[in-house]
């Protein structure tokens, strides 16, 4: 037999949204390893540290735009006028 092979001992996998018990028959039946994070890929770590990464600049951009919309609604009740009457 000739051609690409799999390399059975190299060959990692991962089930997301899966019952931890699916993945465990999955990784019998298939002879893979399970594959945790923080993983890598193409020699980059992947999970962990770049979901932490991520997730706060997310953070920074949410407050970012509460702090735009503020400076919007207070410019635009500076063109409403207030009553004499107070």
């Amino acid at each position: 037999m000739s051609g690409p092979r799999t390399n059975f001992h190299k060959t990692k996998f991962r089930g997301t949204g899966l019952k931890k018990e699916v993945v465990d028959n999955f990784s019998r039946i298939l002879n893979f390893k399970y594959m945790k994070n923080p993983f890598k890929y193409l020699g980059l770590p992947i999970g962990g540290i770049l979901i932490d990464r991520v997730r706060s600049k997310l953070i920074n951009w949410k407050c970012l735009i509460k702090f735009i919309i503020s400076i919007f609604s207070l410019y635009y009740l500076s063109f409403i006028k207030a009553s004499k009457s107070m």
